[in-house]
């Protein structure tokens, strides 16, 4: 399950003079890219990892054949999955999103989604 930041952060507002209020903070789930003004949403990737290969490094490397550097591959990366599942969230377009589920090591690629718990 996969949890991501919400439009607004219910939070109290509080006003100290220094920029935004408290509480007001912008969903990573939504960006436009620079180069290509292609818009990207967060996706989360689920793999299949070798056994003793780096979670982190293979995610990387995985992220960056579709991506073309591993500079682009950790910009797009918003977290990494290494204990429960083997994964890893990041930023895709929907073009970056096909080529990725093509891979042999790709289990699945879901878009990410806001859940709420009722307590």
């Amino acid at each position: 399950m996969a949890f991501q930041a919400m439009e607004k952060v219910p939070l109290p507002a509080v006003d100290n003079g220094e920029g935004p209020p408290y509480g007001e903070v912008p969903s990573p789930a939504e960006t436009t890219g620079e180069s290509d003004n292609e818009t990207t949403k967060v996706h989360i990737v689920h793999l299949v990892r070798p056994e003793g290969v780096e979670p982190e490094a293979f995610h990387i490397r995985t992220l960056a054949s579709v991506l073309g550097s591993e500079e682009a591959a950790k910009e797009a990366v918003v977290y990494h999955y290494t204990h429960a599942a083997s994964g890893f969230a990041a930023r895709l377009t929907p073009e970056q999103v096909a080529h990725l589920s093509e891979k042999p090591e790709v289990v699945m690629v879901l878009p990410d989604q806001t859940c709420t718990t009722f307590g």
